[in-house]
Formats: C-alpha cells, structure tokens, sequence
C-alpha cells in the first residue's frame, strides 16, 4: 500500500494523546487507531476476528503507543506529518498517561 502524505512539513514533536483515546471503527469492521486515518492506512485489527477489546489492548497498537511516546515516528509516517497530534494539549501529563498502559 502506498503511503499518502498530506502535509509535507514536519512539525516539532508533540506526543500524540489520540492514540491513547481514539478508534475508529470502519464500515468492513477493520479498526483504525486514529480517527484521521480517513484511507484505513494505520489498521489494528479486524473485528470479525478478534474483540474490539482484544484490538485496542493488543500488541500492535501498543507498539504505536510506545513508537510515539519515543518520539521517533519514522516508522509512522502518516503519523510523523500529521497535523493533528495534539488536541486536548495532554503534552504535560505524557508520563501519567503512558504509565496507564
């Protein structure tokens, strides 16, 4: 699958508080961990496979969880050009909120 970027600017690191809140569950019952992933790019899992809670408590979303908390999103880049990362401004209690998963 091609990757579709659609800000070409970097912005600085901001800790990305939607993956710790937000789902989005598509039409064909595959589960995306952003709610701005509008082309299903960032798939976590399928609902006609395994539970919704087995997704969202699953290896592959906590990995995304850990890749942001890093700071390193290069191996997310629909992440890493994102404008979005940062709606509630959680920034200052990123410790408190990973430390919840």
């Amino acid at each position: 699958m091609d990757i579709i970027i659609y800000n070409s600017n970097v912005l600085n690191y901001q800790f990305c508080e939607r993956v710790f809140y937000t789902a989005l569950v598509r039409f064909n019952g595959h589960i995306s961990d952003c709610c701005v992933d509008i082309l299903g790019q960032l798939n976590i899992g399928d609902v006609s496979k395994e539970s919704s809670q087995q997704i969202l408590n699953g290896e592959q979303l906590c990995k995304i969880r850990k890749t942001h908390n890093s700071g390193n999103l290069s191996t997310l880049l629909q992440c890493l050009y994102c404008d979005f990362r940062n709606p509630l401004g959680l920034d200052s209690y990123r410790k408190e909120i990973v430390g919840l998963f």
